[in-house]
């Protein structure tokens, strides 16, 4: 069988490569400098598969300019095998796209001959669906062509981080039987979040005992005193100023809960505005609703394991109509099919596809877990049907047209959206104005069937619940919902704040449920999620602006922001409604679970003197994820 094989060290004289005398200069310093240390590339067997000849030609020159001397590549996954079966060799990397035996085919059939060799998948496309589907399938690590000196210099740093992160987890895993202490910790994690909430509450007992006991007013001023200061935003501040002057604190978590939960304050301490970084969107146009191979298992969207990554976009967007046919919306509210599918792929157009994380599938994310906390959490039953209608047009929105930064870096920056948003929840009053912007399309109108009254109420429902996944108005949310349980007592259908109060704590909850899902997509969210925090660090450097914390990509913290983001928000956020929705235990535990594996992750980032990663950028040391856009929104973002 022909192989085209060719080896970088012991070649014949026709098939020797010549290297330029900077080229020979350049591998002889690397390999005397790495002599030097504990790694030496000359010990190192390295089996490069490619059927582009220039692929193989680079890659080869790559390696020798490194210092390895035992390079060898092949044209086709066939003959890979064979030098696999015949051979040892320390690192395989494969192109994806092969004729015959693709790269997939070729990981599957390598993991059968060495279980253990570390595999790079290869590909030009820069596409996150590619990227999840070969680390799920077992590859070690993602690159891209036309490859580059800086993606190989850091493989093995790379492998030796990704390779310790899947033992500390198959570890952690291996030891739940023993892992009840677990629950002490989350109890005093929960002890000490909580003081934002149950420091007020024990003030304001012992004020009204005092009260009660000397005071020569009525019960009921005293209580109607009380209740007021209750629902004060500025009473749950003291305990949140303490857990930001705790000594233990780390500074960049420190950093972080006052960028999120005050973002105006803190770059007023921090920045002095600059010009402005608005960037308007151009639309994708799709043509034709898609149509799906086979029926999808449509109990798998009410379950907390559904993983959004196995769907293309295309999958996705049927998905949505059944949610909405599931309880009836389509047929009660009179709502056109071609609207509906016109409407949703409008939205789906209108995210950008290169940021890694608030992109559609984000979008899909929410929206199915808005389906789940209705239907397995049985939240739909304290609300009514145009609630529901408006919150699943909220979840599909709540992030629409989003340019990759955020809320801070636009005030920061008194961005074109600053401006017109007058610095209040910027972000989240664009995303709804871009929504009702499609919605007044009269070929995207889905609310037409409604009355006047409806449409007025669909749309404050909507505006209200999006406005509350911004982070700035986490402690007043959480400070009214928490007063209506206090007052309350009983959480009833009847009362309409205790329907708009859960409108915005489920769509909240829906939006920061990532940490709770199985931890191989949950993980995977977290690093996109970390894509997109460089590249707003990346801009922030730009301009000579403080890189904002976790956003630095020479000092990534992989497992300490997830636990920060666990512990602070999420946690807290979920307990609070677990209180009126029971049957959301499930979530919490796996979110507990996760919160460990994080710790355990963490742990070990620090006990190797690392930054606290845990894993390497999924496109080596100095590259980021940029997707591919159509032509007219690459030209206008230009």
């Amino acid at each position: 069988m022909e192989s085209n094989s060719s080896f970088s060290g012991n070649k014949g004289p026709d098939d020797t490569e010549t290297l330029t005398p900077e080229d020979e200069e350049a591998a002889a310093q690397n390999a005397a400098r790495q002599r030097r240390g504990s790694f030496n590339p000359l010990d190192y067997r390295v089996l490069i598969v490619d059927d582009e000849a220039t692929t193989l030609a680079i890659a080869r020159k790559l390696f020798q300019r490194l210092g390895y001397s035992y390079v060898k590549t092949v044209s086709n996954g066939q003959a890979a095998l064979e030098e696999l079966q015949n051979g040892r060799f320390n690192l395989l990397m494969s192109d994806i796209h092969m004729p015959r035996m693709n790269g997939f085919e070729l990981l599957q059939e390598t993991r059968k001959v060495d279980r253990d060799i570390p595999v790079f998948m290869m590909s030009s496309t820069e596409d996150l669906d590619l990227v999840y589907r070969c680390l799920k399938q077992g590859a070690d690590h993602y690159v891209l062509k036309p490859l580059k000196e800086e993606q190989l210099k850091g493989i093995w740093q790379t492998l030796y981080k990704q390779r310790q992160e899947k033992k500390v987890l198959l570890e952690l895993e291996l030891q739940r039987s023993k892992a009840i202490r677990l629950e002490k910790v989350v109890a005093g994690l929960q002890e000490d979040v909580a003081q934002a909430i149950d420091v007020p509450l024990q003030l304001l007992t012992r004020q009204l005992e005092a009260m009660l006991n000397t005071s020569s007013l009525p019960a009921e001023v005293i209580l109607s005193t009380l209740l007021k200061q209750l629902s004060r935003v500025e009473l749950y501040q003291p305990a949140f100023n303490k857990l930001l002057a705790a000594n233990e604190l780390n500074p960049n978590t420190r950093q972080w809960l006052m960028t999120e939960l005050d973002p105006a304050n803190t770059y007023e301490r921090l920045y002095q505005p600059e010009a402005g970084v608005g960037r308007e969107l151009s639309e994708i146009h799709t043509q034709g609703w898609p149509k799906l191979d086979e029926i999808h298992e449509h109990n798998q969207l009410r379950s907390w394991d559904f993983d959004v990554w196995q769907y293309s976009e295309e999958k996705l967007l049927p998905m949505i109509v059944d949610m909405f046919n599931d309880f009836g919306l389509i047929e009660k509210f009179k709502i056109p099919e071609d609207k509906l599918h016109n409407f949703l792929m409008a939205v789906r157009n209108n995210y950008y596809r290169r940021n890694p994380y608030h992109c559609f599938r984000h979008a899909f994310d929410v929206t199915q877990t808005v389906y789940q906390l209705l239907t397995t959490v049985n939240a739909a039953e304290y609300l009514n049907y145009l609630e529901i209608l408006a919150l699943f047009v909220a979840a599909v929105v709540h992030d629409l047209g989003h340019p990759g930064v955020g809320n801070s870096f636009h005030y920061a920056t008194v961005s074109s959206l600053a401006l017109t948003y007058n610095d209040r929840s910027i972000l989240e009053n664009f995303h709804c104005a871009r929504a009702f912007q499609l919605l007044e399309d009269p070929e995207n109108d889905i609310f037409e069937g409604l009355t006047r009254e409806q449409r007025r109420d669909v749309r404050s429902h909507i505006i209200t619940a999006v406005l509350a996944t911004d982070l700035a108005h986490h402690h007043a949310i959480m400070a009214r919902f928490t007063t209506k349980l206090v007052t309350k007592g009983e959480w009833t259908k009847e009362d309409k704040e205790c329907r708009t109060l859960l409108l915005e704590m489920l769509l909240k909850c829906a939006d920061i449920s990532n940490p709770g899902k199985p931890f191989e997509s949950a993980q995977y969210w977290a690093k996109m999620v970390q894509e997109e925090f460089f590249f707003q660090g990346d801009m922030e450097l730009a301009k000579g602006m403080p890189v904002s914390p976790f956003m630095d990509r020479t000092t990534p913290q992989l497992p300490r922001m997830q636990l920060n983001f666990i512990e602070y928000l999420v946690i807290p956020l979920f307990d609070s409604v677990k209180k009126i929705l029971p049957k959301i235990e499930p979530f919490c535990n796996v979110l507990t679970d996760n919160r460990a594996k994080w710790a355990a992750l963490l742990k070990e980032a620090n006990s190797h003197g690392s930054s606290g990663n845990g894993e390497a950028g999924l496109q080596g040391q100095t590259q980021t994820i940029s997707l591919d856009e159509p032509q007219e929104q690459q030209q206008h973002d230009q």
